[in-house]
């Protein structure tokens, strides 16, 4: 259920980002329509407002995710090397016998 939960909140908050950087231009026109400015500098400066928000809130999830990730990989990489270690000290090969080492 874990694991559940993570990938759902990764694809959660892509979602939302996708969302802010999508509706803050589309608010940006409209707000500047109505103060009777042009539209196309409402547009750029919610462009440019999704952005900063996507880059400093986005990017601090976005990190901590991908150290989550890592440490998960990390995790799985030294369970490897721990369980290969243990079989090759617990196995004893005998010199004389050359069929053992087959």
């Amino acid at each position: 259920m874990l694991n559940f939960t993570a990938r759902s909140y990764r694809t959660f908050v892509e979602i939302i980002l996708w969302i802010n950087l999508i509706s803050c231009p589309i608010i940006g026109g409209i707000v500047t329509n109505e103060f009777r400015i042009t539209p196309i500098l409402g547009i750029f400066l919610g462009l440019v407002v999704g952005f900063l928000t996507n880059i400093l809130c986005g990017g601090f999830i976005a990190i901590i995710l991908k150290i989550d990730e890592n440490l998960e990989i990390i995790k799985n990489n030294s369970f490897r090397t721990e369980t290969s270690e243990t079989k090759v000290s617990k196995t004893k090969v005998s010199l004389s016998d050359p069929l053992n080492l087959l």
